[in-house]
C-alpha cells in the first residue's frame, strides 16, 4: 500500500507537467501570431502561478473523479466538462450579455474569475475581485480533492 500512493501522485504530477508544456506551447504560438501581453514581471509571475494553480486543481479534481467512477467512459466525461466550462464563462463573451440562467451560471462558476484575472494581468486591466475568487476556487478544489482522492485510492488499492 505504501508504494501505490506515490504512483497516484506521479500520475497527477505527470498530468500537470503535460498541461504546463501544452500551455507554454499555446502561449508561444499566441506570441508568434502577434499577441503582446503588457504584463509586468510581477504580473507575469502571477499569471504563471494562476495557470499552474488551474492545472493543478483540474488534475486533482480529475483524479478524484476517476476514483469515483467505475468506467473509462465515465472518467472521460470529466474532460468534456472541463472543456465546456470556459465556453460558459465570460472568456468568449461578457456574462452580462448572456440570457438569464446562462448568465447566472457564467457569473458563479470557477472559470469566469480565472479568465477575468488572467485577462486583467496580461492586458494591464483592473482585476477587481477576480484574483481572490480565483485563488479561493483553486485552493478549495485542491484542498478538497486531494485528501478525498487519497482516501479513495487507498481503499481501492487495499483490496
Amino acid at each position: 500500500m505504501a508504494v501505490t500512493l506515490p504512483v497516484a501522485v506521479g500520475a497527477v504530477v505527470a498530468s500537470v507537467v503535460r498541461s504546463v508544456v501544452a500551455t507554454a506551447i499555446a502561449l508561444a504560438v499566441a506570441i508568434a501570431l502577434g499577441f503582446r501581453p503588457s504584463a509586468s514581471l510581477a504580473e507575469g509571475a502571477l499569471v504563471l502561478a494562476l495557470v499552474f494553480g488551474y492545472i493543478l486543481a483540474v488534475s486533482a479534481v480529475a483524479a478524484l473523479w476517476g476514483l469515483f467512477v467505475r468506467s473509462t467512459q465515465a472518467a472521460e466525461a470529466f474532460g468534456f466538462m472541463v472543456i465546456f466550462f470556459p465556453y460558459v464563462s465570460d472568456g468568449v463573451v461578457p456574462a452580462e450579455t448572456m440570457p438569464g440562467p446562462l448568465r447566472g451560471f457564467a457569473e458563479h462558476q470557477p472559470t469566469t474569475p480565472i479568465v477575468e484575472a488572467l485577462r486583467a494581468l496580461l492586458l494591464d486591466q483592473p482585476m477587481g475581485n477576480a484574483g481572490w475568487l480565483s485563488a479561493i476556487w483553486l485552493t478549495a478544489a485542491v484542498l478538497i480533492s486531494v485528501p478525498i482522492a487519497a482516501v479513495l485510492f487507498r481503499r481501492r488499492t487495499a483490496r
